[in-house]
This record gives structure tokens, C-alpha cells and sequence, in this order.
């Protein structure tokens, strides 16, 4: 883990408490994953974007994501730190992440995890 600041917390003495974060996942998809069978494209969340702009490049890459379906994904990935997008077959799960790459978003491929 590394000690990045997650966030900053009043404590009783007035001090900030610092929680750890993990590592930042790695931009790339992990080719040696994409065979046959279900993967998981999993957004991950980042300093450098707004929920607003990251609902609205989850809606121009996922063509059959709802608006509400967007926002939730979105608030679950700033809330917890990444979100599963969706758990579709190799070669679509390689769309996804391509597409949310070209918007600059942080995602991985990963097997199945829902």
C-alpha cells in the first residue's frame, strides 16, 4: 500500500488523519486476461476528473448505459475507489477500455468479478 493521502479527517485534537490508498492501477489492459469468457472493464477513480464529466464520457462509450445507470457508477467509483462498468465478453471488454482510455479515464480489464 502506498501512504498517498486519501483523504483528510478532523480528529479530536484537531490533527488531520491520513488513511492510506493503493497503488494506482496500471493503464494498461492485461492482454494475458482477454482469452475466452467474461471480463470485467473496471473504472477506477482518479484527482482529474468531475462526476459530471465522468457520467458524461461513461454514456458516449457505453452505448447502452442509462444516464442513471452512469451517475450511480460514477458516485460508487468516488465513494469506494473503483467500479465495475460492466462484465462482457473479451473482445467488447476490450471496446470499453479502449474507449474510456481515449476519454482519459482510469480503468483495467479484470477477470469476472461480479
Amino acid at each position: 500500500m502506498n501512504n498517498v493521502l486519501l483523504k483528510a479527517f478532523p480528529s479530536k485534537a484537531g490533527q488531520s488523519l491520513l488513511l492510506p490508498r493503493p497503488a494506482r492501477p496500471s493503464h494498461r489492459m492485461r492482454r494475458d486476461l482477454l482469452g475466452d469468457g467474461l471480463h470485467s472493464v473496471v473504472l477506477h477513480d482518479d484527482p482529474h476528473h468531475t462526476r459530471a464529466s465522468v457520467k458524461k464520457k461513461l454514456l458516449a462509450v457505453v452505448p447502452d448505459m442509462c444516464e442513471p445507470e452512469a451517475q450511480e457508477i460514477t458516485n460508487r467509483t468516488h465513494r469506494t475507489g473503483q467500479c465495475i462498468v460492466r462484465t462482457v465478453e473479451a473482445e467488447l471488454a476490450r471496446a470499453y477500455y479502449e474507449g474510456l482510455r481515449e476519454q482519459m479515464l482510469t480503468c483495467t480489464v479484470e477477470p469476472p468479478l461480479s
